[in-house]
């Protein structure tokens, strides 16, 4: 240890205190004219006693240098999950505890730190391994090494010792990732095969509308078969709906795909049974469960048409695949005319060749119903347009100097930067085949919020000029589609492809994105998933606005909870941040309703949730001692068997890096220094016994 002074109490001052302290010792022992050793003995005793009462009396600040050795840390990650216990037995658990309780003793008295964590308490450490209890719910090894990893970052981590059965089923897989630690893996479980069929994953739709047929996908993996037949299932809250035949060879993997009809509207149950087949190891992992929300929000679409028209009977067709949209059509040419009220019941009005060239009382009707029209509105415009009047009729295009009568033959080409809604395939390789459409002729100016999908090309020659626009106003959504001919398009990549997916996928999306609604609502409480385990917190998103959609917080908000038996479970909270929590919930579907007051109104938001009881560690139980070795040999380390985990102790005893030494630096004070003040009794406890018996008083 090195000690210093930090502040101004120079050396300078050390010399002037000395002096200060001879000179007061001397004008005491003044009167003595014996210079014998006595005297020069008391003299000294007296200088330094003064001198630290005058460094006491100062008290400046010192700086202590301390060399500090920090021991190699060993990080223990003992994986304690349910699938290790389902293979081997308790005594060899407790066999398994044994040797790594001896491993982690040994590796301390070779002078390594060693730290034990198991996955279900990464964020507390240990030298136990005796409380183990081997009943974690999920395996995330990467998790683990990355979380280790930070943690004892500044500790000279040595090395992470891994011990697993090596079955991975949560996060993200460790073999794609490279680690700055050595893992040194510690195999434990069984690796043999077992006879067993497990229902690996389901795919499926989390949103369906009702009424709607949607596919459910279930892959199953099965081992030891000698081509048996199984039977699944599929049940919609608790009733069964659709059964299946699985052929099982001996070892592989088979995909059942069930194409149902969604139930009632709301978060509904399925489940899916895998019958058990003779010899199965277990049933555990032959069933799952998962939610399904069946949204009834049907949009009412009205096709408003001039004349009859075969680009009317394409955009319909692809429109009624959706169930759910309700589409309906009117044409003025024969007299079917709606009033405000009957109008106003629809989100979207495609209106076609409108307004018209007809002053007929038709003509003037149609418009007076949709001047306080607040839904969405398409406009297509065709040779029937009346283009003079157009400019009036919508918010998104200014029509001047425009007629129809010499047609411009245009082709579309997709605008990349168009972000309103994206494609499944690339939409140029589509376009390529389709026919050009008739535009008429003239000035055209979006407005300024206006994002454009397709831009005009005439022959080899393309025009930044719009053929198909979107835009969003404040009170309603609108589109302009600038030709007629479209039915062509559907017909043509029909005879091409045998399909017409691109066609529908372009007209239901641009319903879609019309008919969609913004939230304007001041309290938005959502879940951050639809699916929750239930041994996780329920996690909602929470937002609450002023009258200018500024968020605020510090909101008293309510929250309802109700099973799908009825019980409610009620919480209240204010939203000092943007997410709330509530303890785990048992396995079932919930609705909920949040309210809160904001500006002296009461506001609502309302959704729902499942959660489910999924045992992970029963689906695969099969030890993987493979990926072990990998994950150790991209990291640097080496795999061993829990048998031969002695060599790991002599290997890491071996390649014990050397303690690093640390300068650790402290500051304190002379009065901080007790021994000083035993010091100066000491000595004046001298200088008075030797003063006393020679006579110098």
């Amino acid at each position: 240890m090195l000690l210093s002074f930090f502040d101004s109490f120079s050396i300078w001052s050390l010399l002037i205190s000395l002096l200060i302290s001879i000179s007061l010792a001397l004008v005491q022992y003044r009167k003595q004219t014996n210079k014998s050793w006595k005297f020069k003995l008391l003299l000294g005793i007296k200088s330094i006693i003064l001198f630290i009462l005058i460094l006491i009396l100062c008290n400046p600040l010192l700086l202590q240098l301390k060399a500090k050795k920090i021991k190699p840390t060993i990080a223990f990650a003992i994986d304690n999950s349910k699938s290790i216990p389902q293979r081997i037995s308790l005594d060899s658990i407790a066999k398994i505890v044994k040797i790594l309780d001896a491993s982690t003793k040994s590796l301390a008295e070779k002078g390594y730190n060693v730290v034990v964590h198991s996955l279900s308490t990464l964020d507390s450490s240990s030298k136990d391994t005796q409380s183990l209890l081997f009943d974690h719910t999920q395996t995330d090894l990467n998790n683990a090494i990355q979380y280790l990893t930070q943690l004892y970052e500044s500790d000279d981590l040595s090395g992470i010792v891994l011990v697993s059965d090596g079955v991975h089923n949560a996060g993200i897989s460790p073999i794609y990732q490279k680690y700055s630690t050595p893992i040194y893996s510690v195999g434990i479980g069984d690796t043999s095969s077992i006879i067993d069929a497990s229902i690996l994953e389901v795919n499926y739709n989390k949103y369906v509308y009702s009424e709607s047929m949607f596919p459910i996908e279930v892959e199953i993996k099965s081992n030891g078969f000698s081509n048996k037949i199984g039977n699944i299932a599929l049940f919609s809250n608790g009733k069964k709906v659709s059964e299946k035949k699985v052929d099982f060879s001996s070892s592989g993997f088979n995909s059942v795909l069930f194409n149902t009809t969604s139930a009632k509207s709301g978060v509904n149950k399925y489940q899916v049974i895998l019958e058990e087949v003779p010899g199965e190891f277990t049933l555990n992992n032959n069933n799952t469960s998962f939610f399904v929300n069946v949204i009834d929000d049907k949009k009412k679409v009205l096709i408003l048409a001039n004349h009859p028209h075969p680009d009317i009977k394409a955009i319909k067709q692809s429109l009624e695949k959706k169930k759910s949209l309700d589409v309906d059509i009117k044409t003025l040419y024969i007299g079917e005319i709606l009033n405000k009220k009957e109008i106003a019941k629809f989100d979207l009005i495609i209106l076609h060749d409108l307004p018209g060239f007809e002053t007929t009382n038709s003509q003037a009707r149609i418009s007076k119903s949709l001047e306080n029209y607040k839904g969405a509105k398409w406009f297509i415009l065709g040779r029937g347009t009346n283009l003079k009047d157009f400019s009036t009729f919508n918010s998104l295009l200014n029509v001047s100097n425009a007629y129809y009568n010499y047609p411009l033959e245009s082709y579309p080409i997709f605008e990349p930067s168009f972000k309103r809604f994206s494609f499944d395939t690339n939409p140029n390789e589509i376009l390529e085949l389709f026919p050009p459409l008739q535009i008429p002729t003239g000035t055209f100016s979006l407005a300024l919020n206006a994002d454009i999908l397709f831009y005009q090309k005439f022959g080899n020659a393309e025009k930044k000029l719009p053929l198909m626009a979107l835009s969003s106003f404040s009170n309603s959504k609108e589109a302009i589609w600038l030709g007629e001919g479209m039915w062509q398009w559907k017909m043509q990549e029909f005879l091409k492809n045998k399909n017409s997916d691109f066609f529908d996928e372009l007209v239901n999306k641009t319903v879609l994105y019309l008919t969609s609604k913004e939230n304007k609502s001041k309290l938005r409480v959502e879940p951050v998933k639809d699916v929750f385990l239930n041994n996780n917190s329920i996690v909602f998103d929470v937002s609450t606005y002023d009258d200018l959609y500024k968020e605020i917080f510090d909101q008293k908000i309510s929250l309802k909870v109700q099973n799908s038996t009825g019980k409610v479970y009620s919480y209240d909270f204010i939203n000092y941040t943007n997410q709330f929590k509530i303890t785990s919930l048992p396995e079932d579907t919930y609705r909920f309703i949040a309210t809160s007051v904001i500006n002296n109104k009461r506001e609502k938001s309302t959704g729902g949730f499942s959660v489910q009881n999924i045992d992970f560690e029963s689906i695969n139980l099969q030890a993987d001692h493979n990926l072990l070795r990998i994950v150790s040999n991209n990291s640097g380390g080496q795999f061993y068997s829990i048998t031969d985990i002695n060599s790991l102790e002599k290997y890491l005893s071996k390649n014990k890096p050397t303690e690093n030494v640390y300068e650790e630096k402290e500051l304190s004070t002379i009065i901080d220094f007790k021994i000083l003040l035993f010091l100066i009794i000491v000595l004046a406890g001298i200088e008075w016994t030797l003063r006393k018996r020679s006579g110098l008083y």
